[in-house]
């Protein structure tokens, strides 16, 4: 193989250098530089990477691009490689005559080349430097070739418009038309032209004679004919219009109204052409269908138009340049081809048609032309595409068929457009139009103007018109197909000729892939390859159940492209019978594995098969043994060994077939699976836990637990239960009863012997119960399998109610509980906490006696009920808020937390043992004066013993006021009839009955002394200095409440309401004596601060 490499390189290396021009250095590039070209979009994206190299992997029709704008410029040139490979770029279309260098590239830049490269069906209308191929190259050209049509005004080549590079081995055969240094292969010369010939027609452009129309009164007039009252025409003309760029209406022919009329604009829009063959009103519709558009097609220079009118089919075309045109119907795209019908078919449309026939003007004498027109033609037949492009660039005789009347407009003076036809039916040229006579000069069969090289080329000078010397050898027709004539030439590797048959062409090989009948061919099947050249890749498909082998040249991948091929290839892909073996059956012996056993598994094939290992198999809850066979691979045999602690009833074991092939390679498809064993290899386990709808913790008897086990016991019993780590007191018993599922797997444990509060535990040890295979069980497991039995009652330990309230009664109540208590969602459950009848609160009637005696009996008679409107109760705190809906009138109250009817703890205990926490309180007469807190200063003030009723209750709350080092003891201080004596108070704070609670919501108002009765400065003697912001604390219930000073202000002694104000939220209010008058020994004036609560940690 890679002997056979290098020589496929060195003959690719030998085509390369016989088919590159003497004397031009070349390059051999590396396969990974090239870019591939297979679409005319990649084709035109050579434009955006002008320096790379491109290899055609595919025939290039350029049918898409209506307009091509040429690869490269002058100013940027292409400079990289193109290697046609052999393959074709067809219907290459361009029309600019305003532009210089035009063809399919622009300009080819010295470091460019193109070989191999194939260029048919071109169609070109251009400027300066105009060629097929190319408009300017300084590069290399070599084995390429063009045929088509080209016109254009200097430097006008069938191949390359001006050549200032090399040209070896290259052909043409166009027609080739234009002014000035124009020939069949290149138009001017000023490199190399070496091995080359041209077999193209060469003429003198039809533009070199031209009238010039003014748009004002110049026209030319033929007189009307019966000929012309045709049923079918072709309207042919060269026209360049000087107000290119408007939708100005000029005519360039007509006869008749709306009738063989060709005009600018109108309907048709700027730079449009519409095309009117048939009066409106003998079209079916009578509308503007009648009109036919081109849009937007004229630019500036010269453009041919042809309008065609087919009777037979009632149909419409127009071509410009030869290309046809999408037409336009009241603004609707019919296509190319489009529908005029007759309002009476088979009535000629122009039989009373006997209008003169007009060119530059509408026959009414309106809508003249301005610009340049040319070589008007009119036939009485459909012309074709093909038809318009060969004949459009040339010169006709006049003699050709179907043309009726031909005005070359070539005079070189007077008023005569003569007719060229036989018809000789001669115009007039009115308005002195201006005549233009432009003679050309440099006409070559194979250069028009040489100024350098040219060797060992040959044109047909019968076919060209030319007989030019010195610039190629003009040769007959027949010489021209005969090999003789072209001496020197490489008619071995780079040309071949059908000898008296044909010109020369180039030596291209076919490649052919085939496939035998069990396959095909993905892919080009037939190449045509370049020498030296590569073809497309191709892929051998297998038919079903049939693989590919080979190719009849021993490549063994499917996939190929071929490359440097240097001769004609064909080669045949043969495919192998492709059938899968199939696995039978994979039997595992024993279905039933425990801990210990394994079974042997056996596999059995339709045919021997190789490599059957572990790794093509997955097992469930185990693992194999490496398979053996001993009958060459018919049947295989492994053990099978369970995993341990599973236990699965359903099991398998799959087989990937691809990981095995039969002995001829082939490797099965699919998986298979054996038959169902099962496995029990765990050990026994068991958990306990409360049952479903056990509570807990609970106040009764018996308490259930479940025991579940991983698989089926016997033997459980009583005895098998530990009742470790309970707590509760009493002789614990349980009994056992079966629950379903009843399999043996599931039980109840009821447990009895509670006698106190405590835990009750149930577990079962390890080692107690079997299973039906005699494993023994691990130790019980469960998430809860413990109970709480709990027969206390809960108590009311702190109600925060005071005994007497000024004014202002408490809107909530505070109440304490010494454990949780029930308190399930919502708050309408008979026993919960938060259910607001679970408190009475009444007060005495006209007997003033309090006559409701408990919950159970309910409100007696003579007692007002006031209800509440909710209670919250906190879980961490085990109190609850019982809100009412208003204050309370002044009166003696009962408050009622019920115990006899109602409020249990989660053991469904009820309060104190099944009573009421009762508590009194009375609501006073809103006080006349604020408390005295300061005694006369500058002596000492000897107090009596404080009375029983004005003891001071003991909150265990204490305040603190960081900015003046305050922190004391807050005692609750009782209200007689008009104030609050806070006589000894000392250097403590009191809170006043009849204010909120402290902590609570509402407004709380503390006192202290500012002068004490021992002639000292009292607690409060500084709150005067305290402002906006300061922080004052209250250390209650292991919580810290941080309150925020509002405002510091001086009130009356007698201004109550202001100290007592009601408050939502939660606010303290600092109270003390200040203004002290030495002479009476009273203090005129109270000091209040406020303080609102602002955080809770």
């Amino acid at each position: 193989m890679i002997h056979k490499r290098i020589a496929q390189l060195l003959t690719a290396w030998m085509i390369v250098v016989l088919i590159w021009p003497v004397g031009v250095t070349g390059r051999v590039f590396a396969e990974d530089t090239w870019v591939n070209i297979t679409s005319a979009a990649e084709f035109n994206n050579i434009r955006s990477n002008l320096t790379a190299n491109y290899r055609l992997m595919a025939d290039i029709d350029l049918t898409g691009y209506p307009n091509w704008t040429p690869i490269g410029t002058d100013a940027s040139r292409f400079t990289g490689q193109l290697d046609g490979n052999g393959k074709i770029i067809s219907n290459l279309s361009l029309t600019n005559t305003s532009t210089n260098n035009q063809g399919l590239f622009g300009v080819i830049g010295t470091a460019g080349k193109l070989t191999n490269v194939v260029v048919e069906h071109a169609n070109l209308s251009a400027g300066v430097n105009t060629g097929i191929l190319a408009g300017t190259n300084y590069g290399q050209i070599s084995a390429s070739s063009a045929s088509g049509n080209i016109s254009g005004y200097d430097n006008v080549g069938g191949l390359v418009g001006s050549n200032y590079g090399q040209i070896s081995n290259s052909f043409t055969q166009s027609q080739v038309s234009g002014k000035n240094n124009v020939g069949g292969l290149v138009g001017y010369n000023n490199g190399t032209v070496q091995t080359s010939y041209a077999a193209s027609v060469v003429s003198m452009s039809v533009l070199n004679n031209y009238l010039q129309f003014d748009g004002v009164d110049d026209y030319i007039e033929i007189p009307h004919q019966s000929y012309y009252m045709t049923n079918s025409f072709t309207l042919e003309a060269w026209f360049q219009w000087d107000k290119a760029g408007t939708d100005d209406t000029q005519f360039i022919t007509g006869k008749g109204f709306e009738q063989f009329e060709i005009h600018t604009g109108g309907g048709s829009g700027v730079n449009g052409i519409r095309f009117i063959p048939v009066y409106r009103p003998k079209t079916l519709y009578a509308d503007g269908r009648a009109y036919q558009d081109v849009r937007n097609v004229i630019q500036p220079g010269w453009f041919h138009v042809a309008a065609v009118w087919d009777y037979s089919t009632q149909t419409a075309r127009v071509y410009i340049n030869g290309q046809p045109q999408n037409i336009y119907q009241v603004g609707n795209n019919v296509g190319t081809i489009a529908p005029v019908p007759l309002k009476n078919p088979g009535v000629n449309p122009y039989a009373d048609n006997l209008s003169n026939f007009t060119i530059g003007i509408r026959s009414d004498m309106t809508f003249p032309f301005k610009g340049k027109i040319s070589d008007v033609r009119f036939w009485n037949t459909v012309r074709t595409s093909e038809e318009i492009n060969a004949d459009k660039n040339k010169q006709l005789t006049g003699s050709e068929s179907g043309l009726m009347g031909y005005w070359k407009l070539n005079e070189p003076s007077g008023t005569v457009a003569t007719d060229s036809t036989s018809n000789h039916n001669n115009g007039t040229v009115m308005g002195g139009a201006v005549r233009v006579q432009e003679s050309g000069i440099n006409y070559g069969g194979l250069v028009g103007l040489n100024a350098s090289s040219v060797t060992g080329s040959y044109y047909d000078s019968a076919i060209s018109g030319q007989t030019d010397e010195g610039k190629g050898v003009p040769s007959t027709t027949s010489a021209m197909k005969s090999i003789s004539t072209f001496s020197g030439w490489d008619f071995t590797s780079i040309w071949k000729i059908n000898e008296g048959n044909s010109y020369p062409y180039f030596n291209r090989f076919s490649v052919k892939y085939s496939a035998d009948p069990n396959g095909t061919i993905d892919g080009y099947a037939s190449q045509i390859v370049s020498p030296g050249g590569i073809g497309s890749s191709v892929t051998a498909v297998a038919n079903k159940d049939y693989k590919f082998e080979k190719w009849s040249d021993n490549l063994t991948t499917a996939a190929r492209q071929d490359t440097n091929v240097s001769g004609d290839l064909s080669v045949t892909a043969s495919f192998l019978e492709a059938v899968p073996p199939d696995t039978l059956s994979i039997v595992v012996a024993d279905t039933s594995l425990v801990v210990g056993e394994t079974s042997p598994v056996i596999f059995t094939f339709s045919e021997a098969v190789t490599d059957l290992t572990t790794a093509d198999l997955t097992v469930d809850n185990g693992s194999l043994s490496e398979p053996t066979s001993s009958d060459g691979g018919l049947t295989w045999i492994a053990t099978l060994t369970p995993a341990a602690n599973v236990s699965a009833a359903t099991n398998i074991i799959t087989l990937d077939n691809s990981g095995v092939q039969d002995l001829a390679g082939n490797p099965g498809i699919g998986t298979t699976d054996s038959n169902n064993y099962a496995v029990d290899t765990t050990l026994l386990s068991v958990s306990v836990e409360q049952a479903k709808d056990q509570a807990d913790p609970t106040n009764t008897g018996p308490i259930l637990f479940n025991a579940t086990f991983s698989k089926p016991v016997s033997g459980f019993t009583k005895e098998d239960i530990s009742f470790d780590g309970s707590t509760v007191s009493g002789s614990l018993v349980a009994a056992l009863s079966e629950i379903a599922p009843n399999d043996g797997t599931t039980y109840e444990i009821s447990i009895t012997g509670m006698t106190g509060k405590g835990l009750v535990v149930v577990s079962i040890p390890a080692n107690k119960v079997m299973d039906a295979l005699g494993n023994q069980n691990s130790a019980s497991t469960g998430k809860d399998n413990t109970v709480t039995f709990d027969t206390t009652s809960p108590q009311v330990t702190i109600p925060k109610l005071q005994a007497n309230y000024s004014g202002l009664s408490p809107i909530s109540f505070g109440v304490n509980f010494n454990k949780p208590m029930n308190n399930p969602i919502g708050d309408t459950d008979t026993d919960d906490v938060t259910n607001p009848d679970n408190y009475l609160l009444v007060k005495t009637g006209p007997n003033q006696i309090f006559d409701t005696l408990s919950c159970v009996a309910g409100l007696a008679s003579d007692d007002i009920q006031f209800a509440f409107n909710s209670v919250d109760y906190n879980d961490t705190s085990n109190s609850s808020i019982i809100h009412l809906s208003n204050r309370l009138p002044i009166g003696s109250y009962r408050l009622f937390i019920c115990g006899t009817t109602s409020i249990v703890d989660l053991a469904g205990n009820p309060i104190n043992g099944g009573k009421d926490a009762v508590f009194n309180f009375t609501v006073y007469p809103e006080a006349g004066s604020l408390p005295e807190t300061g005694f006369p200063q500058e002596k000492i003030t000897i107090l009596p013993v404080q009375p029983a009723d004005m003891t001071y209750a003991n909150s265990g709350l204490t305040l603190s006021i960081p900015s003046l080092g305050v922190q004391t003891a807050i005692v609750g201080v009782p209200r007689s009839e008009q104030s609050w004596d806070v006589s000894w108070l000392g250097n403590r704070v009191g809170y006043l009955y009849g204010s909120a609670y402290p902590t609570l919501p509402g407004n709380t108002v503390l006192t202290g002394h500012t002068w004490n009765a021992d002639n000292t400065p009292g607690i409060f003697a500084n709150i005067k200095n305290l402002s906006h912001g300061d922080i004052l604390k209250i250390f209650a219930y292991g919580q810290t409440y941080t309150f925020e000073v509002r405002e510091n202000s001086l009130v009356e002694s007698d201004n109550v309401d202001v100290a007592m104000k009601h408050e939502e939220l939660s606010w303290v209010t600092l109270l003390t004596c200040e203004s002290y008058d030495a002479g009476t020994g009273d203090y005129a004036y109270r000091r209040m601060v406020r303080a609102v609560l602002i955080s809770v940690e």
